[in-house]
């Protein structure tokens, strides 16, 4: 008897090699689940962390504050819209950030955005 197949391949090193491919493929999908629920957990301390320092700034405006402290704040505001971790909290914060202006204009002059791209 012959312990080689008519293609030269020992007896056994199929199922051997999709046994091995089977455990790296299944190691591999639990480490792309583990980093994936790890992203996750990154991305909502980021949001909460953004949502927090938004209402630091806008719990400032709620207190009486002159009209350049007020501009400080729109531009921390504008700056924090450009970094909203969701569509959602963007919108939201684009209203806060006209209500705001709306206060500045009653205050003073007119107020402008500007973002500058580099």
């Amino acid at each position: 008897m012959n312990n080689i197949d008519s293609d030269g391949v020992p007896p056994g090193l199929l199922e051997a090699r999709l046994i091995a491919y089977e455990i790296a493929r299944r190691s591999n999908w639990k480490k792309r689940k583990r980093d994936s629920k790890s992203q996750q957990r990154r991305r909502a301390q980021e949001a909460s962390d953004w949502r927090a320092r938004v209402d630091a700034a806008r719990a400032e405006v709620m207190e009486p504050v002159s009209v350049e402290k007020m501009r400080s704040i729109y531009t921390l505001l504008a700056f924090l819209l450009l970094t909203a971790p969701t569509e959602e909290d963007g919108n939201w914060l684009y209203s806060c950030i006209g209500d705001l202006k709306s206060e500045i204009a009653q205050h003073s002059g007119q107020v402008r955005l500007r973002i500058v791209h580099s």
